[in-house]
């Protein structure tokens, strides 16, 4: 083949066959940008998706309880102040941290969604907790001076380490076990703590156990404590905190059964929605004696659950008396009784007289409550549930003299000084008229 055969060869397939080549690589650039693409736009979906799911993770329970309740009551706030300075709820109730899970509990047990159940049922439910916290705490304390401390110090320097060791606590844990500290040490990335987690899943255990009425005592420990394992606890803290746990569910059980069957009676029935300025209404709160049977019942359960359990002490002691405690918002109050807390050995009858003080809508709550101790320490009573027992809102209305007495006052007291002068100046001219008359004679 010649020199100008190949030059034509070339010159007719040349130009096809790039211009063919470069359509294909065009084609291949074309797919792997396309891939490219959606490459980066799963990739930008799943960083998307990682980042959202670490968020929920991160924000799983970085609520405090003043959040929770306010999901579903806006006037949580100025309440739980009124209810602070009454002692109705301990002062740092709002700021405790909880789970998402911790807040569902608590708004169950107070179906009304009113601020002042919601405030007394995390009252009570936060109280339970921090009773099981310290509980696990006191497992752990003696697990350690059993360990540690007889190696290091010997056996008679065991009962010193723990002396000492409640020694260092502060005046606030005395008084209540594990005072809340919202961002204390030990807490998790959420900011509550894991003893708390095990606390609150020993709670939930326990109070699955005593709803199901035909378990033994036996077998309610057994499951409490089988939870409280596989949540992490060592065999001694599982035994403390399953025994503080089902106490505090047989406690509720019995509150239940009080708030059911009519052991609580309140008069006036209903309380008068209106009352005029100035006026009184006497408010009568009467507690069955009848609670003693419940009681009495309550005790003999606890001393089944003594028997059955391994752990030495339980959390929960009761006195078989109940306080009552009738809080206001702009009334002036005064109590017949001289004490709020009274043992039940009969019918007992708190009573209060309510005065209106102040124009407008005021509100009084009546609670009454199991009295509690924690070893020598008087707790926070455990309030009976739904409450308040009464919660009643009186509109109190000025009548003319109690909207007008401030300048009234005045007024009446010039007319008197005025009509004592007309009547002086009219015994004048009486005594002046017999002397002018006998003038004249």
């Amino acid at each position: 083949m010649g020199k100008g055969s190949i030059v034509r060869i070339l010159k007719s397939c040349g130009p096809e066959l790039f211009c063919h080549r470069r359509r294909h690589i065009g084609k291949y650039l074309i797919g792997i940008g396309v891939a490219a693409a959606l490459m980066a736009l799963c990739v930008g979906w799943l960083v998307h998706d990682v980042a959202a799911q670490t968020n929920d993770v991160t924000d799983d329970g970085t609520l405090t309880v003043a959040e929770c309740l306010s999901e579903v009551s806006a006037s949580v706030g100025p309440v739980g102040q009124v209810f602070i300075k009454e002692g109705i709820i301990e002062e740092n109730l709002l700021s405790t941290m909880v789970t998402n899970g911790m807040c569902e509990d608590m708004l169950e047990r107070a179906p009304d969604g009113t601020s002042v159940q919601t405030l007394v049922a995390a009252q009570n439910y936060i109280q339970e907790i921090k009773l099981i916290e310290h509980s696990i705490r006191g497992a752990a304390g003696e697990a350690a001076a059993k360990g540690s401390d007889r190696h290091l110090f010997g056996d008679e320097s065991l009962v010193l380490a723990r002396v000492i060791a409640q020694a260092d606590e502060s005046p606030a844990q005395q008084q209540y076990p594990d005072d809340e500290t919202p961002s204390g040490d030990g807490s998790d990335e959420t900011g509550v703590k894991p003893i708390r987690r095990q606390a609150v899943n020993v709670s939930a255990a326990a109070a699955a156990a005593v709803a199901v009425n035909d378990v033994s005592i036996r077998n309610m420990l057994d499951q409490i404590e089988a939870a409280a394992i596989n949540g992490g606890l060592s065999r001694s803290e599982a035994a403390n905190s399953a025994r503080c746990g089902l106490e505090e569910a047989l406690l509720n059980a019995i509150s239940k059964e009080l708030s059911q069957r009519q052991y609580i009676k309140v008069s006036p029935d209903p309380t008068p929605k209106e009352m005029e300025y100035g006026d009184t209404v006497t408010i009568k709160l009467l507690v069955s004696g009848d609670v003693r049977g419940l009681y009495d019942k309550l005790e003999r359960q606890y001393e089944k659950v003594a028997e059955a359990s391994e752990a030495e002490d339980g959390c929960v002691h009761f006195i078989k008396s109940m306080k009552a405690d009738l809080v206001d918002r702009r009334f002036a109050i005064d109590p017949h009784q001289g004490q709020e807390m009274r043992r039940l050995t009969h019918d007992t009858t708190w009573s209060w007289d309510v005065t209106a003080n102040t124009e407008g809508k005021n509100a009084v709550d009546l609670f009454v409550g199991h009295v509690l101790q924690l070893g020598e320490v008087r707790l926070r009573p455990q309030w009976v549930e739904p409450a308040p027992v009464r919660h009643a809102t009186i509109t109190v209305k000025l009548n003319f003299v109690g909207r007008n007495w401030r300048w009234l006052l005045p007024v009446g007291i010039a007319l008197t000084v005025v009509a004592t002068w007309l009547v002086g100046m009219l015994r004048k001219r009486e005594q002046q008229r017999p002397d002018e008359s006998a003038d004249e004679g």
